[in-house]
């Protein structure tokens, strides 16, 4: 199990075959984007501030 936890293994996904669930939605339903909660000014920049720490790592 020495490659779960290796870096190659945590920078990719894992393979999906087919989807597990489907939702049918009725009629013309329209989706609405919200999101989850809100953030303050302060959480957003260390949210990116975090965010590209972490993508820049290889």
């Amino acid at each position: 199990f020495t490659d779960v936890f290796s870096k190659e293994g945590a920078r990719s996904l894992p393979i999906i075959n087919s989807p597990t669930y489907v939702i049918d939605l009725k009629g013309d339903v329209v989706l609405l984007y919200s999101r989850i909660y809100l953030l303050t000014k302060v959480e957003l920049s260390v949210l990116y501030e975090y965010l590209d720490n972490t993508l820049v790592k290889e």
